[in-house]
């Protein structure tokens, strides 16, 4: 514990908000030309923001309709659905915060149904 007055004050790190839904793709066995599945949302699913630099920098789970945010500082980040069985296969999403503007990051991953 430091006294008060002792320690330095650091400066407000601007955020921005990050959101997006994770989805699987195709949503049931077969697609036929003019009449598409619907995506499939994937809820309880742990979506991480990873820096090169710091690992994982924020974490949050995607409610029930496969919504998932959480705010950022600055810089570049892969975000990574981290699920618990083989598929559904989600690839990884490339981010990058340059300003305060919200950013749309969806995951579109593959259901494994063919």
């Amino acid at each position: 514990v430091r006294p008060a007055g002792t320690g330095s004050v650091q400066p407000s790190r601007s955020l921005t908000l990050i959101a997006g839904v994770v989805e699987a793709r195709p949503g049931c066995p077969v697609e036929r030309p003019g009449r598409l599945c619907k995506a499939r949302p994937l809820g309880d699913v742990r979506v991480e923001a990873r820096s090169p630099r710091a690992g994982v920098t924020a974490s949050a789970r995607t409610r029930a309709d496969g919504h998932y945010s959480f705010r950022l500082g600055k810089g570049r980040y892969v975000l990574v659905a981290v699920t618990r069985q083989v598929v559904p296969r989600c690839p990884h999403v490339l981010v990058s915060v340059t300003s305060p503007a919200p950013v749309r990051a969806n995951i579109n991953c593959d259901s494994g149904i063919r």
